[in-house]
């Protein structure tokens, strides 16, 4: 005959070992979603849908200066490109990393911006990461805007200890919005200011 306080012992050693597989799995899950990249994930998510419009000023901010200018970018194919040459149409120019919530929360937004203008604007996504690091996030997302890694220091108009930053220039280098945090840059108060210039510029 079986010991009654046997058949309890081992029923209460399974409970126990189950509950340590669970808070086990449990915790390395966690662990996997915050050091695995699922914490920026979520994060992204959640500030893109409550990201607002950005401040679009009616009169500039700043005007460029031939220093501010003055910045050499480098594709992620290895050209080298200065920031002067984007001058002349639309600049959108934007500071982010792939690590940063708020930066990969605005993404979508700029991707559907970049899809509906083309080349009528100038597009620049500035980051300090490798372009292995950055080519592997950008394939991975599905996204094809132009994005940089910035050769030296960048101007002091274009400094900042914040990212996401975001400017919007207008083709003769008036400074129109200065956006830190993520913001819906496919908005209507965007795309009404970017088809303003296009037009004061002929080019609808």
């Amino acid at each position: 005959m079986a010991h009654p306080f046997r058949g309890d012992l081992s029923i209460r050693l399974m409970t126990v070992k189950r509950s340590w597989l669970i808070n086990g799995a449990f915790v390395a899950g966690l662990a996997l979603f915050y050091f695995g990249g699922g914490f920026n994930w979520m994060q992204g998510r959640l500030l893109g849908f409550i990201a607002g419009q950005p401040r679009i000023e009616e009169s500039p901010i700043n005007t460029m200066a031939a220093e501010d200018w003055n910045w050499d970018l480098r594709s992620l194919d290895g050209e080298f490109v200065a920031l002067s040459e984007f001058a002349g149409k639309p600049l959108l120019l934007n500071r982010w990393a792939t690590w940063c919530g708020p930066c990969i929360a605005e993404m979508p937004f700029l991707q559907n911006l970049h899809e509906q203008y083309g080349d009528r604007i100038s597009l620049a996504l500035v980051s300090n990461e490798e372009p292995e690091t950055l080519k592997k996030w950008l394939d991975a997302k599905g996204y094809t805007m132009p994005v940089y890694r910035p050769v030296g220091q960048a101007p002091e108009l274009f400094k900042s200890r914040s990212i996401p930053i975001t400017w919007l220039i207008s083709p003769q280098g008036e400074m129109l919005a200065r956006h830190t945090g993520a913001a819906r840059w496919d908005g209507e108060d965007v795309q009404r200011a970017i088809d303003g210039m296009l037009s004061a510029e002929g080019n609808p």
